[in-house]
């Protein structure tokens, strides 16, 4: 597994560092006790805490994965990999109509480096066991990715459909809760 120094990305070392505290203080704030299932809250937070620091960056949503197994544990029967896959089904439709994110990840990019960043890669391996009852023979992954190259088996793919739809509850979450923001959260900074 690759280290974070080796994945060639861009914004320093500090700066990472300090987003990433600032941003476990918001969602932890948020909610405490849904930290390991809330990929939104720490993509939406993550967006902020960059944009605070005059860095450009957006939301994404889509398919994620992450290999479970290692490649010479592949039978070609087992699940080599959990993640989320994100689908334009009735069943999610009915789902979003109902106020609820279909079955899709979060993180965060900034699209002038072309750095994708997810703070939520260390809680993947509980969420295995306890949503889909899967093991995790495969080493641990890295409490969080930020970076330009991708750990090999590593699977993300933005979806137009998903982002609106999540940046649409995020919108719709921040009137119900009469907060008050100079712009929305997912728009860069002006300037």
């Amino acid at each position: 597994m690759q280290s974070p120094g080796e994945w060639e990305a861009i914004t320093p070392a500090h700066i990472q560092r300090e987003v990433i505290a600032a941003t476990k203080v918001r969602v932890d704030a948020l909610s405490p006790e849904m930290s390991a299932g809330a990929c939104l809250y720490w993509a939406s937070e993550t967006v902020r805490e960059l944009s605070r620091r005059g860095t450009r960056a957006i939301i994404q949503a889509g398919s994620a994965s992450w290999p479970r197994v290692r490649p010479e544990d592949d039978d070609g029967i087992i699940d080599t990999h959990f993640g989320y896959v994100f689908e334009r089904s009735d069943r999610d439709r009915e789902r979003f109509n109902r106020g609820l994110l279909p079955e899709l990840h979060c993180w965060a990019a900034i699209p002038d480096t072309g750095e994708l960043i997810d703070l939520t890669t260390g809680y993947q391996m509980d969420q295995a066991r306890e949503t889909a009852a899967l093991d995790w023979p495969a080493p641990e992954l890295p409490p969080y990715y930020w970076g330009r190259v991708l750990p090999e088996r590593w699977y993300y793919k933005p979806d137009l459909t998903a982002i609106t739809l999540v940046l649409h509850l995020l919108h719709s979450q921040s009137q119900e809760d009469g907060e008050s923001h100079d712009r929305p959260i997912y728009l860069p900074p002006k300037g």
